[in-house]
């Protein structure tokens, strides 16, 4: 993905964030992380659901609710919102997206539970849960989330690891790839070591001296073997297999 409305201290903050999923161990470290992850944005209300698929039913895993209302966390926690909740059904593995109180009133389902709590816009994404990792539901509210576009391409950036620190607080995640299941060449390696280094295509097209189209083949390669939705993907679980070399 490209981070063009990001600015240099924001993609610092990205990347650390990144390096940190890595590190979570128990739900301290977790609290911590989403500490970190919540300053990124203008928010007065954040939820992060982790949840499971099991067959056509979605189970709730996890909750971790910052200043939405006491009864739709009780929703949730009795399985209603997760029933109900049609953006879960989306195809896309990961996709960001926001909502208005008119839209909700246009029939849009996004949102909808929240409007019977006084909330009128927000923004939220989800990404689909896998063998080794939860799917994970984001919903914030706040002034100007919705209508900025840069808070939807963070968000998105942002999933891949929310997705890898939440599965490991709740040991899903052990770690994604035990040594030997994915075979990279040396040169993806080396590609895979500067993007968890932040760097963009062209970066690594003149560190390593090779065409930026040449980066670009390596990256859908990298993606493709890791099982990645996108370059934050990547990221998330190329730091974990860098790390069991």
């Amino acid at each position: 993905m490209e981070y063009g409305l990001l600015s240099r201290d924001e993609l610092i903050q990205l990347q650390q964030l990144s390096i940190d999923a890595i590190h979570i161990k128990n739900q301290t470290d977790f609290k911590h992380y989403l500490a970190s992850f919540a300053s990124l944005f203008p928010n007065e209300q954040l939820a992060i659901v982790a949840y499971c698929q099991e067959g056509q039913v979605f189970r709730l895993k996890a909750l971790h609710n910052q200043g939405f209302p006491a009864e739709r966390e009780a929703d949730f926690k009795q399985a209603k919102a997760m029933k109900n909740c049609q953006v879960l059904i989306q195809q896309h593995p990961l996709f960001v997206n926001t909502w208005h109180q008119q839209d909700v009133q246009k029939k849009i389902q996004a949102g909808a539970d929240a409007i019977r709590y006084g909330i009128t816009e927000g923004l939220y994404g989800v990404i689909k849960p896998t063998q080794s990792m939860v799917g994970v539901l984001c919903s914030m509210a706040g002034d100007d989330l919705a209508d900025n576009p840069r808070h939807r391409q963070m968000l998105t950036a942002c999933l891949p690891h929310l997705q890898l620190a939440q599965s490991s607080v709740l040991n899903i995640s052990q770690p994604v790839y035990p040594k030997g299941d994915i075979q990279l060449t040396q040169r993806e390696y080396e590609v895979l070591e500067w993007l968890c280094g932040g760097k963009t295509n062209w970066e690594v097209s003149k560190i390593l001296n090779i065409s930026e189209h040449t980066v670009k083949f390596h990256v859908t390669n990298l993606s493709q073997k890791l099982g990645a939705n996108n370059r934050a993907h990547i990221v998330a679980l190329g730091g974990e297999l860098l790390g069991l070399r």
